[in-house]
């Protein structure tokens, strides 16, 4: 599965994934919502990310890199 919301460079945040577009790690996300966090609490947190970006990133965690 290819994720072309997500994108990682080396160059930028030392190549960590983050959700295209923004400065927003795909692992914050996560992380967010390993601690309960909901899509909504999320969005307000990063506004410039939308309710499915927070679906794309868990998908992207469960996928791995590719």
């Amino acid at each position: 599965m290819a994720f072309l919301q997500v994108s990682s460079d080396p160059e930028l945040f030392g190549g960590v994934p983050i959700v295209t577009g923004t400065k927003v790690p795909v692992a914050s996300v996560v992380a967010l919502v390993c601690e309960g966090r909901t899509a909504e609490e999320i969005v307000q947190k990063y506004p410039e990310l939308e309710i499915g970006d927070v679906d794309l990133c868990l998908e992207f965690q469960r996928g791995g890199a590719h």
